[in-house]
């Protein structure tokens, strides 16, 4: 099973040396968007605002990074669909 590791960019650099073995990239994306919704909330429970250009970059067992998740990607502002 190929292993997968998640950076976190927030107010600092978090590299993830020990990874997690998923079965592909769709649940290394799925774990990356968990991880970032849960760190958002959090966040906002704790009473710090949201930045948008926080991440969470995800890395294969090549260090290739494959996916970049900006926490700003799992808001929408209110307004924004009209």
């Amino acid at each position: 099973m190929p292993r997968f590791y998640f950076d976190l960019f927030n107010d600092m650099a978090t590299i993830d040396h020990e990874g997690l073995e998923l079965a592909d990239e769709a649940v290394a994306h799925k774990q990356a968007w968990t991880a970032a919704a849960q760190l958002i909330a959090d966040q906002l429970m704790a009473g710090h605002k949201l930045n948008p250009r926080h991440r969470i970059e995800v890395r294969d067992d090549h260090d290739r990074t494959i996916y970049i998740l900006h926490f700003g990607d799992l808001v929408e502002p209110e307004g924004a669909s009209e």
